[in-house]
């Protein structure tokens, strides 16, 4: 995928509607996007080969449940949560990541996501996840294992009252 190429729902392998569930599967190398959850959805151990753009996106509202799988090579963001909703990551392994989840630090009309996190193992990366605490965003967390930070705050913002970029605060 070329670095200049702007990335989106067209270049996603798998889209997932309200629902959805998606077990068992291998995403291999090269792709654009891994998985959009446009609604509630379960991944059950999904695999990455190496995350291109983000591995999972979390486009729409309600519950995603992550349960077992992995992914390997992110340089960013491993789960990019722009719905208003819950994500439980339960059991998952990443490695050579920015960080395993990311709630959208800039979506117009941002809003309030939780997380729950337990039994992620992470190897070779960054923060384990990242929220914005001044949108309401929690986190739950437990039984992780990862290299240096836990749960990362942010100062998030709405890009509906123009361009703005989330500011990095201190751990949660």
């Amino acid at each position: 995928m070329p670095a200049n190429k702007r990335i989106g729902e067209a270049d996603t392998v798998f889209v997932l509607e309200e629902g959805a569930t998606l077990r068992n599967v291998i995403i291999g190398a090269d792709q654009g996007e891994g998985i959009y959850c446009l609604g509630a959805c379960t991944l059950e151990f999904v695999w990455f080969e190496d995350v291109c753009e983000d591995a999972i996106s979390i486009k729409g509202d309600g519950t995603a449940n992550i349960i077992g799988g992995g992914a390997y090579g992110a340089s960013d963001k491993v789960i990019q949560h722009n719905g208003c909703g819950h994500v439980n990551v339960i059991n998952f392994y990443a490695e050579d990541y920015g960080k395993v989840y990311r709630s959208c630090g800039n979506c117009k009309g941002n809003c309030a996501r939780s997380v729950n996190m337990e039994g992620v193992t992470a190897v070779n990366g960054g923060e384990l996840m990242g929220i914005n605490t001044n949108m309401g965003d929690k986190a739950t967390y437990d039984n992780n294992c990862y290299p240096k930070v836990q749960c990362q705050a942010y100062e998030g913002c709405d890009k509906s009252n123009g361009d703005c970029e989330p500011v990095k605060l201190g751990e949660c």
